[in-house]
């Protein structure tokens, strides 16, 4: 399972009884066009996507993914430094107690579609 993508995860999902249909909140700015679990064609038609996406090396390796995990994790942890350091110089300090900040990613990472170094 190290290996598989985003899309081969959710097909795992299915086969194990988890991809049933279900309702969504729309997060963007528009609904999405079909909320229709794939056909067989859409499964053939995403599985030779993948197979050329896979040839053209573009998805990470686990190496590569845990190291921008552990990017993040370092990041995530400065930021939350650099929020009590400010904090601490602008707030009481009864309020500092609290404080604390988050990184969030977003984009094509944060929807499981980002290329190799992206």
């Amino acid at each position: 399972m190290s290996d598989a993508t985003p899309y081969e995860r959710a097909e795992m999902s299915k086969e194990n009884g988890l991809g049933e249909a279900r309702e969504t909140p729309c997060l963007g700015v528009s609904q999405p066009i079909s909320k229709a679990l794939p056909d067989a064609r859409d499964l053939r038609l995403t599985a030779q996507l993948v197979e050329c996406l896979k040839n053209f090396n573009l998805f990470e390796t686990d190496e590569e993914m845990h190291a921008r995990i552990e990017v993040l994790r370092k990041l995530n942890s400065l930021v939350k430094i650099w929020v009590r350091k400010v904090s601490e110089s602008k707030l009481p300090p009864e309020m500092c107690e609290n404080v604390g900040g988050k990184l969030f990613t977003f984009g094509s990472y944060r929807l499981g579609v980002h290329t190799r170094g992206g």
